[in-house]
């Protein structure tokens, strides 16, 4: 009868009552069998109700003790003199032995109810959705598959808890087939769900389904903040106020919570964040840690520690203690403005504070050291982590990487995303490209290859961002085979190439003297619909100059002009170093002073392409007159350009060694010490004994 009581299915409810006419006859039975089993006799000293009512019990306890058959069950004598096995608890009652209430034995129907309530009150405060679920199933069970409105709103306070939207809408469906009439709070509950999934559309969804199933029901306050909280996690400031604006319409009274989620949709515009608390104030709210936190991470998410720091001090002023999230928030704030040492500060305060750090408190500090490259720092806090009992994360290892990679140390970068690996973890998109753009920037295209390769088989797509980088580090070595493979399997990747793509293949051939397939790669680049911007003009212009098609490359700069671009002072440097590589000094000239007509001051390296032309004519007078034009606009001549002045003495017929040598002595007299190919040149110009 107890393991009968106790089962749940309702088989075993409709034998309750048999069971308790049998009771009394098995009781007997057991008291007689007990005594006979000692004597061998127990067949001969059964009562005859005892012994027609054990086949009977047999079967009724084959159901409720899972026996597959009746003959399983032992016999008479084993089967009372041992004890009963013990109950097969239901998921409710776990539930009940784990919140410290005990099983529902005998207890009343009312009394039942309201267990029933507490524990399933308590899994839904807690978004505790699967254990709602079975709670519900259970109590659906017992009591018919009629349940009144008030289990269904609490199976969907569960869902709206856990910000699952979808779950609750099929359990909205659900309660609309079963014939459950929708109240306020069943919607209130959807909406709240929907708010948290930071689904604003739906949420505005439900309430405007509850307008045209029931417009009799009034907008209530959990509507119009779940409202304004799901625009607020939608990051939509604007709708938000549109909301407070209906609240207000509808005479209802914003609180706390009302402003506090009005100050942090607006966590990107400092300004109205902080015109929402004041207007918190003048409403006579008292703000919480929740609300000045809001405001601290406005500042903090734009880098104004001094602002944050400020807002902590107001803060403290009004008597409201920083909580963990505050110092999370001034931590950050350090790290995006790059200032490691104040999050250094702010970390010590949190310690002074009595406040046991957080990962994320670390990961903070550590980016503050990654982003201007200082691993050493950014290593002694990731040891420090563990000295604080906590486990990096893969936010953690990606900072790291990050620190390599900022430094331009691609084998340290390669070496954290590899303990990363080791330590069990899931390297992202972000810790993968990092590495990739470290080995790429360094020219190390077999490596960056090879981690490219890693990504694509751990099942990360990789992004656009790791495959220009391992294209442009082909492009750099002039690998125009290995730059056009990776452009087709970004292709492959379904992703779509951009200017950088198709700029990193035309540089390829460039770099290896390929002008008619930079051509090609150009006009694939304008058929895919891209518009080329300057560098990409540049790129194609040098790949002409280099060919000595300098017409086409006239050609380019003209387009560029046409595409309203305005030519740089590469873009000119590009020209006159492909004439000066022709020799053409004329035009050379030509295209340097234009660039004072444009508005450009021309740099060094438009004075050495210029003087490289001079030094191959021989032109001698040019070549000094440029050297003293270059002196005169504030640059420093290199060893190039004075290597190329005493070039043009020695291409001169015959060679003028009295020029050499006076530019010569003014090179050693200005600091800059000759090399060997300079040397060899000035011997060639004076003499080698004049020289020595």
């Amino acid at each position: 009868c107890f393991a009968l009581k106790r089962s749940p299915t309702p088989a075993a409810t409709s034998h309750r009552r048999s069971m308790s006419s049998l009771a009394a006859a098995v009781g007997k039975a057991a008291g007689v069998l007990s005594s006979a089993s000692s004597c061998g006799c127990h067949d001969r000293m059964i009562p005859a109700a005892a012994s027609s009512a054990l086949p009977l019990m047999k079967r009724r306890m084959a159901l409720t003790h899972s026996f597959s058959s009746v003959s399983e069950l032992p016999s008479p004598a084993v089967f009372w003199l041992q004890p009963p096995p013990p109950p097969q608890l239901s998921q409710r009652d776990r539930l009940q032995r784990r919140s410290g209430s005990q099983p529902r034995i005998g207890w009343a129907q009312e009394e039942e109810e309201e267990v029933n309530k507490r524990i399933f009150d308590e899994c839904a405060e807690q978004g505790d959705v699967a254990s709602s679920r079975a709670i519900f199933d259970d109590i659906r069970c017992r009591h018919g598959q009629t349940l009144r409105r008030f289990w269904w709103n609490m199976l969907l306070k569960a869902h709206a808890n856990a910000g699952d939207d979808e779950g609750a809408m099929a359990v909205f469906h659900e309660m609309s087939q079963s014939g459950i009439v929708a109240s306020g709070r069943t919607f209130g509950k959807l909406v709240e769900s929907a708010a948290k999934a930071g689904n604003a559309e739906m949420a505005e969804h439900w309430l405007h389904l509850m307008a045209n199933i029931s417009p009799s029901l009034p907008l209530e306050e959990v509507h119009l903040n779940a409202m304004m909280n799901a625009c607020s996690k939608a990051g939509d400031a604007w709708r938000a106020e549109l909301w407070w604006s209906r609240m207000s319409a509808a005479d209802v009274t914003s609180d706390t919570c009302s402003f506090t989620t009005l100050i942090t949709s607006c966590s990107s515009d400092t300004e109205k964040a902080v015109y929402w608390f004041e207007m918190m104030l003048a409403a006579g709210r008292q703000p919480n840690a929740i609300s000045y936190n809001a405001v601290l991470d406005s500042f903090a998410k734009r880098g104004d520690v001094t602002g944050a720091v400020q807002w902590r001090a107001r803060m403290m002023a009004a008597s409201v203690k920083p909580t963990l999230i505050t110092y999370n928030s001034l931590i950050a704030a350090c790290a995006r403005h790059g200032s490691p040492e104040q999050a250094v500060v702010e970390f010590q305060l949190m310690r002074k504070d009595d406040m046991q750090p957080s990962l994320v408190c670390f990961n903070s500090v550590i980016d503050a050291f990654a982003k201007p490259g200082d691993a050493a720092s950014a290593e002694h806090w990731f040891e420090e982590i563990s000295k604080a009992n906590l486990a990096p994360d893969e936010v953690t290892y990606t900072s790291m990487i990050d620190a390599c990679a900022q430094r331009g140390n691609a084998t340290l970068a390669c070496l954290w995303l590899t303990r990363m690996l080791d330590a069990g973890l899931q390297a992202n998109a972000m810790s993968y490209s990092a590495v990739i753009s470290s080995c790429a920037k360094r020219g190390a295209t077999p490596q960056a290859a090879k981690w490219l390769d890693a990504m694509m088989q751990s099942r990360i797509k990789p992004d656009l961002i790791a495959f220009n980088a391992v294209i442009n580090s082909c492009a750099k070595n002039g690998d125009v085979a290995g730059a056009s493979h990776w452009f087709d399997d970004l292709c492959k990747a379904s992703l779509t190439p951009d200017k950088v793509s198709y700029t990193a293949v035309i540089e390829s051939c460039a770099r290896s003297n390929r002008s008619d397939e930079a051509g090609r790669w150009f006009l694939k680049m304008l058929d895919a619909g891209l518009f080329p911007d300057l560098i990409t003009y540049t790129t194609v212009m040098s790949s002409a100059a280099r060919a000595g098609d300098m017409s086409d490359a006239i050609r380019m700069f003209e387009l560029a002009m046409q595409a309203k671009l305005t030519p740089d002072v590469i873009c000119y440097n590009t020209l006159i170093d492909g004439f000066a590589r022709q020799g053409d000094v004329e035009s050379a000239t030509h295209w340097f002073s234009l660039m004072p007509v444009a508005g450009l001051r021309p740099n060094l390296s438009s004075h050495n392409s210029l003087l490289k032309c001079c030094s191959r004519a021989g032109n001698v007078p040019a070549a000094r007159k440029l050297l003293q034009a270059t002196l005169a606009s504030g640059l420093n001549p290199d060893l190039f350009t004075w290597s190329s002045t005493l070039g043009a003495c020695a291409n001169a017929s015959p060679p003028n060694w009295e020029d050499a040598e006076e530019l010569f002595r003014q090179m050693v007299m200005s600091g800059m010490h000759p090399d060997r190919l300079m040397l060899q040149t000035f011997a060639r110009t004076v003499g080698s004994r004049r020289c020595s």
